[in-house]
């Protein structure tokens, strides 16, 4: 009987041929592989030794535990595999027992219910212990080994072994001051499930926040990466009414701010969007109502709908070129708006964008203006100015609609 060590797969198993009976196909990818060589093997002890404990630690049946105690016979005095042969015995003998109670059982299951639970509490206490004693054995040898990649430079490979077994010694200390020195290093946030146990995250980069675990201020700082996975979306709803949040710090490499994400965060005084960000989604900042400033990234082409309503502290944000559309109801309420400056680019101004901006005096538009949405300029009552980028003849081609009497009846300061 040989034991052989899959380089493919990582798949240690027995095998009835000897070594010098060439070669044998891997059960679990089907690669063929050399046992006459000895090489790799020998120098993959380590290796072989944690998976006969993963073998050990998930055997169901007394043969599983019998594939095991051949690899531990094999590896003779490497660590304490003696030791795991006289266990895997052990446990053998007892799991044969078990087995045989079972078969018993079955015939007779009406009468002997109690013992089949008592039975299966048992399997399940012993998997429990099983897996207890190997992660005892598990731990520090994962320890040692992320502090020779702590101690080589390499800092990531180093957090992600000590993430493993954050409960174990100090880890969880050491993982902190690694994203400390990895932050300081490369010049950018990243944080762990580990470490900030609020944040998740999913494979498309797009991060929640679970605000029951969290125990912090109301200062939060949205890491870059997150469980090593880029970080390129809020998502919808994550910040929404939690009136706790005060400040916030967005990734650098954010793409988009879900629906909602900001809704109702009556104490958030500014917020600083990232250039990489193209989309801002309906509601994401609705009823902020301490929000005085905001930045709209170039790369923004549309004004979502409601995005912005009830933003009652915001000043008039400068909107750049790239934007086309401000949507409907996009800027309703924002009662601190004094003047409004839409640049060329805007085409159409949705129903209600503007309402409710009772302070609003004047407003600059572009010819390329094509036409203003029902009610977009409702209840400005103090818009006495229009500032109009062409002639009175281009002016009379926008479209506007029913319900802006505050607009029509402004006067038009055109500059041709």
């Amino acid at each position: 009987m040989s034991v052989i060590y899959c380089n493919e797969c990582k798949n240690v198993f027995i095998s009835d041929k000897g070594a010098s009976h060439g070669s044998v196909n891997c059960p679990k990818c089907g690669r063929v592989i050399d046992i006459s060589s000895e090489n790799e093997l020998l120098s993959k002890k380590d290796e072989i030794y944690l998976e006969a404990l993963h073998k050990k630690k998930i055997a169901l049946y007394a043969r599983d535990l019998r594939e095991a105690k051949a690899i531990f016979q094999w590896l003779g005095n490497y660590r304490d595999a003696s030791e795991q042969v006289e266990s895997c015995e052990y446990l053998a003998a007892r799991q044969e027992e078990r087995e045989k109670e079972e078969m018993a059982s079955h015939a007779f299951a009406p009468k002997n219910i109690k013992r089949i639970i008592t039975v299966s509490a048992a399997v399940i206490l012993l998997t429990a212990l099983i897996i207890t004693a190997s992660l005892m054995l598990i731990s520090p040898i994962k320890y040692a080994r992320a502090e020779g990649f702590y101690e080589d430079g390499n800092l990531e490979k180093a957090a992600e072994i000590f993430s493993e077994i954050v409960d174990y010694k100090d880890s969880k200390d050491i993982l902190t001051r690694i994203y400390a020195e990895f932050s300081e290093k490369e010049g950018k946030n990243i944080s762990c499930s580990a470490l900030e146990p609020w944040f998740s995250v999913n494979s498309g980069g797009v991060i929640s926040f679970i605000r029951g675990k969290y125990t912090g201020d109301g200062n939060i700082i949205i890491p870059d990466v997150f469980d090593g996975i880029s970080v390129k979306s809020l998502a919808a709803s994550a910040f929404k009414n939690y009136v706790k949040l005060e400040s916030v710090t967005l990734p650098a490499e954010l793409n988009s701010i879900g629906t909602y994400a900001f809704y109702g965060c009556k104490n958030i005084k500014e917020i600083i969007i990232p250039e990489t960000v193209k989309t801002i989604a309906p509601y994401a900042f609705k009823d902020c109502r301490s929000l005085e400033k905001i930045n709209i990234p170039e790369k923004i082409t549309v004004i979502n709908a409601y995005v912005f309503s009830g933003c009652q502290s915001l000043e008039f944000p400068t909107l750049p070129d790239s934007i086309t559309k401000i949507d409907n109801s996009a800027f309703m309420g924002c009662a601190s708006f004094e003047e409004i400056v839409l640049p060329k680019s805007v085409q159409a101004i949705g129903a209600f964008a503007f309402s409710a901006c009772g302070k609003v005096s004047s407003v600059s538009v572009f010819s390329s203006l094509k036409e203003i949405g029902k009610n977009a300029f409702y209840e400005c009552d103090a818009l006495s100015t229009v500032y109009y980028s062409d002639n009175v003849d281009a002016f009379k081609k926008i479209t506007v609609d029913d319900g802006n009497k505050a607009f029509t009846d402004a006067s038009v300061i055109y500059s041709k």
